[in-house]
């Protein structure tokens, strides 16, 4: 027997056709710029991303930062507050102090020293 030739069909010939490459099909391709092109862009947005994400951990960090030391500054200010009253009530009792001491003292004032001397000046000259 003679061996025949085998026979394309239509459907036989739109499987093969998109089977195989070519020229045309080679133009689709990504060329080495392309695929630049693409990783670039890809790199560029996973930086932003992860720079998205490091803004956030920022801000995050920064607003827990402020309450905490939002606190601190309240407290601080309390403590000048009473620091300034503590002051004021010492220099207070310092005047009552000098006071009752100046009032209970059986040493005369330079004042009064002064006039006495004067008029005993005037009675005895030296």
């Amino acid at each position: 027997m003679a061996k025949q030739k085998p026979t394309l069909n239509q459907a036989d010939i739109e499987v093969l056709g998109k089977s195989f490459l070519t020229k045309n099909d080679a133009k689709n391709f990504a060329t080495t710029k392309d695929i630049k092109k693409i990783v670039n862009k890809v790199v560029i947005d996973v930086a932003h991303t992860i720079l998205q994400g490091v803004q956030t951990m920022f801000d995050e960090h920064n607003r827990e930062q402020e309450k905490r030391f939002g606190k601190v500054e309240n407290r601080l200010d309390e403590m000048e507050s009473t620091l300034t009253s503590v002051k004021n009530d010492i220099r207070y009792m310092k005047d009552d102090v000098r006071g009752l001491k100046s009032e209970f003292s059986l040493q005369v004032s330079k004042k009064e020293f002064n006039q006495l001397k004067v008029k005993v000046d005037k009675y005895y000259p030296a």
